[in-house]
């Protein structure tokens, strides 16, 4: 499996790799449960996309969602500008 870009134009195809494009809600993966062995995101809601009381609610769920698809002992590696809401699950 790739990385998934937006907006990007990005040809790897001269470097002999390949890149799927899949776009699939966080909160509701189509993964395995302990099928994932790290998750790296850059979480934009609430600056463009929401609000900090949307975040409130969204946060718990993809954090819920992120267990049940990381391997024990994978990695959730997250960078959000909305701390607050964030560290009130950690």
């Amino acid at each position: 499996m790739g990385l998934v870009w937006r907006n990007c134009d990005i040809s790897l195809s001269k470097c002999g790799s390949s890149l799927d494009f899949l776009f699939w809600d966080a909160t509701c993966m189509p993964f395995g449960n302990s099928s994932i062995d790290a998750i790296v995101t850059d979480l934009p809601f609430g600056k463009k996309m929401g609000t900090v009381v949307d975040n409130r609610i969204l946060y718990p769920k993809l954090l819920r969602e992120w267990y049940r698809v990381v391997k024990p002992g994978g990695r959730i590696v997250v960078l959000t500008h909305d701390k607050r809401s964030w560290g009130t699950l950690i």
